[in-house]
Formats: structure tokens, C-alpha cells, sequence
């Protein structure tokens, strides 16, 4: 009598690591030094320009947080299997709210304080939301089949633009 051994279902990836490089990014633009002289200066236009877009950067981000449901929303890119397609509120505008609110945060207070490297992070923060939201998709297209048509109305990450 022979036993058969069968390999073990590889767990399904949950996205821990875009959430773990999304975490130590975060953290690198908080963190940042500040230098005690700004090394530029732009008018202060931009500054007030900055505050509107970091206030308005946080209600687009609650704003997508409460379509989620505020005891629904998870940290990992991968939806959960109770998760239901969200096309209203904030999602009516763009399909990554939350992410768009924290690019819309990062670089108000990058406009706002006027330093290089609160701009180049969020830079950063852009390319790398833009790859995280491309993966996120491709989980959203598996789990719910209606997610390709909203797709073709709604823009990714920013708003009437992208």
C-alpha cells in the first residue's frame, strides 16, 4: 500500500508586502528631515495651494474609507471574501480614493513646506501607488466581474485624468 502525499495549496498572497513597502514609505515622509532653512522657495500661492490640497487630499481619503465601511476596511490590497464592488461616493470619481487622498496629502504638505524631499517622496508615492493599483485590480477583475465596465468609467487613481 503506497501513500500518496499531496503538495499543500500555496496560501494566496494577500499583498502584506505592498502593504509593508506602502508602510516604510509613509513612514520615510513623515520622518523626513527638515532642514532649518528652505533650500528654494516658490510663491505663496503654492503654500496656500498646498494646505487646500492636504485638507482636501484627507476628506477624499475618509471619504473612501467610509464607502468601504469603516469595520469592512483592511490594509491588504487583496480583497476579502466578504468584500463587495464599491462604485459610489468617492469611487464615483476615481477607482483608488484612498490612494489618490494620500498622494493628494503628500503633495499638498510637499507644496506647502517646500522641500525636496517631501517632493521626490511623493513622486515616489505616485509610481508606487500606481504599481500597487495595477495588482489590486487584477484581484478585483478575478473577484467581481463587473469590475472591468466600471473600469472603463472611471479613472484609476486621478479624477478625470488618470
Amino acid at each position: 500500500m503506497a501513500i500518496e502525499i499531496k503538495p499543500k495549496d500555496k496560501p494566496q498572497s494577500h499583498g502584506g508586502n505592498w502593504v509593508a513597502v506602502q508602510v516604510l514609505l509613509i513612514l520615510a515622509y513623515i520622518l523626513a528631515p527638515t532642514p532649518i532653512h528652505r533650500t528654494f522657495s516658490l510663491p505663496e500661492v503654492v503654500r496656500g495651494l498646498g494646505l487646500l490640497a492636504l485638507g482636501g487630499g484627507a476628506l477624499f481619503s475618509l471619504g473612501g474609507l467610509q464607502g468601504l465601511g469603516w469595520t469592512k476596511t483592511r490594509i491588504f490590497p487583496r480583497p476579502s471574501p466578504d468584500a463587495q464592488l464599491m462604485t459610489h461616493g468617492a469611487y464615483e470619481f476615481c477607482r483608488h480614493p484612498i490612494y489618490f487622498g494620500l498622494l493628494l496629502m503628500a503633495s499638498g504638505y510637499a507644496a506647502y513646506r517646500q522641500l525636496p524631499y517631501h517632493f521626490a517622496l511623493s513622486a515616489v508615492l505616485a509610481v508606487f501607488f500606481n504599481f500597487k493599483s495595477l495588482r489590486e485590480e487584477k484581484w478585483l477583475i478575478e473577484k467581481f466581474p463587473d469590475y472591468a465596465a466600471y473600469q472603463t468609467r472611471v479613472k484609476r487613481l486621478i479624477p478625470g485624468l488618470f
